[in-house]
């Protein structure tokens, strides 16, 4: 939260306003659809001034931007939680892994909103989504790295996974609501697939 020199008049930015107009702009994607909501939409649901909200964004997809920047880095803290809080490093990675499916349920559809704006090439979320991803890889090679006595598989290997996990929630997402029996369903698929990649790494990519 910050202050600046300013008219009496003028209003001041605060990390609650920030923080008001992200909800704003859930509760407004979630009732218009994230396509047809309009920056009044999100005036009118966060009961901010159009002054105050060219503030902090400026426009109504750089508002959305915001609204996935924190989505992801609350992903990514939860994902690093769980690993933190769990002992041995196989197990590590896969409390990571419950953590990154247990977020899915929990975004419920606006995050699934979010997912299907931030694949496309041209989105502003893609870098955003990029930067995640690239996130949870590091969080991965830490893990398996440390489980394998210091081994460098090649990053593309975590990504594939991760890719392919993700894929599969956003196609069960497309069909409806991601819930807990949902989650189950895609761990049941992905953890015999980590495991795959932990017993059988000889046969993999290492990096340099």
């Amino acid at each position: 939260m910050y202050t600046c020199p300013m008219a009496p008049s003028r209003e001041v930015p605060s990390l609650n306003t920030f923080r008001r107009i992200l909800d704003g702009t859930a509760s407004a994607t979630l009732a218009k659809g994230l396509r047809a909501c309009t920056v009044q939409d999100i005036l009118t649901t966060a009961g901010v001034s159009r002054r105050t909200f060219y503030q902090y964004f400026s426009s109504k997809e750089d508002a959305l931007k915001g609204l996935y920047e924190s989505h992801t880095a609350s992903l990514l803290q939860k994902m690093q939680t769980a690993a933190a809080e769990t002992e041995g490093e196989a197990p590590k990675i896969m409390a990571a892994l419950q953590a990154f499916l247990d977020f899915q349920v929990e975004g419920g559809e606006l995050l699934m909103q979010l997912h299907a704006e931030a694949i496309r090439p041209e989105s502003a979320l893609l870098p955003v989504r990029e930067e995640v991803l690239d996130g949870i890889v590091g969080l991965l090679d830490t893990h398996v790295s440390a489980a394998l006595g210091g081994l460098k598989l090649d990053l593309m290997v975590y990504r594939t996974m991760l890719l392919g996990i993700e894929g599969m929630c956003i196609h069960i997402e497309r069909q409806g609501r991601f819930t807990a029996e949902d989650a189950a369903y895609v761990r049941s698929i992905a953890q015999p697939i980590v495991v795959g990649v932990l017993m059988n790494h000889g046969r993999l990519p290492k990096r340099a």
